[in-house]
């Protein structure tokens, strides 16, 4: 402990420069995009400011009711920026989508997904996945069956770890990247219930390549090399992995980013740190400061990326922002899953 405090001490105290490897875990496989080039440069700027906040606060993600639709994805990393439909609610949005979906590698392109209004609740459903929105209340309900893709793909459950799995994410580009060094607090907040996990093919599960993750994660950049390492938070696991701080290295498969991963672990929250699980049809409401479990990243992850091969050369602390985030369900196992989510929010502090 005494170590780590005189590690954070010289961390936020001088200029840290240190070698990071790329790493990953079997978490998330996404790919972000290039940011957009506004930024929160100077701390407590009077120029600092968006749709959602003061000059000395700042709400980073845009649009959190999803009032503009979602700009829906290919089906597959090889192409996983491209854009293949705009899910505009049967053509009723009124402003370019800011939000991205991910679909990866489901044999049921969501694209062709029937839309319906069901009493005000915007609905898209396809053989293996739903999607329900409520704009007034800025709430979303994602429901997958991988079993479902999985047969259509394999002939039964994934058998080898180098297999793709079902992937079903929202994602966002922040319009002004937080640099770390400009900011008091990282405020994330959510609520959200994990509503139904069925696990399917029981006889041939393997909890060491079979699992249901319910994950939230940002991007931690160097806005001059572009260089990044994943920053998450497990808010559900069926193996009730996520509870505790993680880090690992995210490659091995097709999509893989090659960056390092750190999760800073469900304990750390409070309100979902009950127990090692998160009970299925609760709901759970929480605000977390993540700056403090940032630093502690950056820290621990110089620290080990020597062990992950080629580095990246000359981090400065005062390069790196928070420039995009991703949540949704991955299901490298059989399951079908639902969750609901509402009051999403990553709320800046500057100092």
């Amino acid at each position: 402990m005494i170590l780590m405090m005189k590690k954070l001490v010289i961390a936020l105290m001088s200029t840290l420069v240190f070698s990071l490897s790329s790493c990953g875990i079997g978490g998330d496989s996404s790919s972000p995009q290039s940011s957009q080039s506004s930024t929160l440069e100077s701390s407590g700027s009077s120029d600092s400011s968006s749709s959602s906040g003061t000059a000395d606060k700042i709400e980073l993600l845009t649009d959190t009711h999803f009032e503009r639709g979602f700009n829906l994805k290919s089906t597959t990393t090889k192409d996983g920026s491209l854009v293949v439909k705009e899910l505009d609610y049967g053509g009723t949005t009124t402003e370019e989508p800011i939000w991205q979906m991910a679909q990866w590698w489901t044999p049921f392109p969501f694209q062709d997904a029937p839309y319906e209004d069901i009493e005000g609740i915007k609905t898209y459903t396809n053989e293996s996945r739903t999607l329900e929105v409520d704009t007034t209340k800025g709430e979303m309900s994602m429901q997958l069956n991988s079993w479902t893709e999985y047969q259509n793909l394999f002939e039964g459950s994934r058998t080898k770890s180098s297999q793709n799995w079902s992937h079903f994410l929202i994602e966002q580009n922040f319009v002004e990247p937080a640099y770390l060094v400009n900011l008091e607090a990282l405020n994330l907040s959510l609520t959200f219930s994990i509503d139904e996990v069925t696990m399917y093919d029981e006889e041939n599960y393997n909890p060491s390549m079979h699992a249901a993750q319910f994950p939230f994660y940002v991007t931690v950049r160097n806005m001059t090399n572009r260089r990044f390492f994943w920053f998450g938070l497990s808010l559900y696991d069926n193996r009730g992995s996520g509870y505790d701080v993680y880090y690992n290295f995210d490659t091995g498969f097709e999509g893989a980013t090659n960056a390092l991963i750190y999760s800073m672990g469900r304990k750390n929250v409070p309100e979902i740190a009950e127990s090692t699980s998160v009970e299925i049809g609760k709901e759970y409401s929480f605000t977390i400061d993540i700056l403090p479990h940032i630093t502690d990243a950056f820290i621990i992850l110089s620290d080990i990326a020597s062990q992950y091969g080629e580095g990246y050369d000359d981090w400065n602390i005062n390069d790196l922002a928070v420039d995009y985030m991703n949540m949704g369900w991955e299901l490298p196992g059989s399951f079908g899953v639902k969750s609901t989510f509402s009051n999403l929010s990553l709320e800046a502090d500057l100092l």
